[in-house]
């Protein structure tokens, strides 16, 4: 077996794990801005100690001023899209849904790389830019009788979405045209939304220490997402290129809808619903094409 598929597989098995990890945190009552601070902190405290030994090597190449730039920047958004996504968890009838969604995200790169950047798009983006949403409607949009039934937590995963499209493109400069690392930039990230979420959680009235059992979920979601990160750093490596990596890492939508069909029970995250299921593949199918497209 070649190596990148065991990272590959590796990372989507944690992802999926750690999407399970932040439906339970907030099955458990823990506040967006508290459950994200000490998620974040718990980040940056890993991906700081595995980079301890290039840190010399930055600080003389006196390069940290730009790196904290770009730092904010990435934070700034990652702040956001993780805010919006957990903010989706609280109502969304199953968090695979939720990922679903956000995994239309290569639809909103693509057009943003049109407009800003003229960036080349083939006919494999056409197709998956057209599928995505049809899927997202047949998705988004439930009839009941005369009604339209529409819910918040739809409108935050798409917000989410298009913050994380964004967070790539700002992530691809960094890493192409300046030049850091994925370990940076990580590193980078991870402390500037910690000092972020830590502003937000001072002005917000919600209790600071939780039950012990409540920050079990909140250690898992840490614990798997530093491994799940570097993991699908190393695929994209060994690969060669970031096309099939991420294709396999996107999969992790319709594997956390489907085991948090079984995890969870009806109402916190449970709902497995077979219609919605084939409009997240859809929705799937659709960003595929546009990562393997040239």
């Amino acid at each position: 077996m070649q190596i990148w598929i065991f990272y590959a597989f590796g990372a989507l098995s944690l992802i999926v794990a750690f999407n399970l990890c932040f439906q339970w945190a907030v099955n458990l009552k823990i506040s967006s801005e508290k459950l994200l601070l000490y998620f974040f902190f718990g980040g940056f405290i890993g991906f700081f100690l595995l980079d301890i030994p290039h840190l010399p090597n930055l600080f003389l190449s006196g390069r940290l001023g730009l790196l904290m730039f770009w730092g904010i920047v990435v934070a700034l958004l990652s702040v956001a899209a993780n805010y919006l996504t957990v903010a989706s968890y609280k109502t969304a009838p199953n968090p695979g849904y939720v990922e679903g969604i956000k995994s239309s995200n290569g639809i909103f790169s693509t057009l943003i790389g049109l407009i800003l950047f003229g960036s080349p798009v083939f006919w494999l983006k056409w197709v998956g830019i057209i599928i995505i949403p049809i899927g997202l409607y047949f998705f988004l949009v439930e009839k009941n009788g005369n009604q339209v039934k529409s819910n918040h937590w739809r409108l935050l995963a798409i917000l989410s979405a298009i913050a994380v499209a964004i967070m790539f493109i700002v992530w691809g400069y960094m890493s192409t045209t300046l030049g850091f690392s994925p370990m940076e930039i990580l590193m980078a990230l991870f402390f500037f939304a910690t000092i972020i979420f830590l502003i937000i959680a001072l002005f917000k009235p919600s209790p600071w220490l939780y039950p012990v059992k409540s920050f079990w979920p909140v250690i898992l979601a840490i614990i798997f997402a530093i491994p799940a990160n570097l993991m699908n750093i190393m695929a994209i490596e060994k690969y060669g290129s970031a096309g099939v990596p991420t294709t396999i890492y996107n999969i992790q939508a319709a594997l956390t809808l489907i085991v948090a069909g079984f995890v969870f029970p009806e109402g916190k995250g449970g709902e497995l619903i077979m219609k919605k299921a084939i409009m997240v593949g859809v929705i799937l199918f659709g960003a595929i094409l546009i990562i393997l497209s040239p």
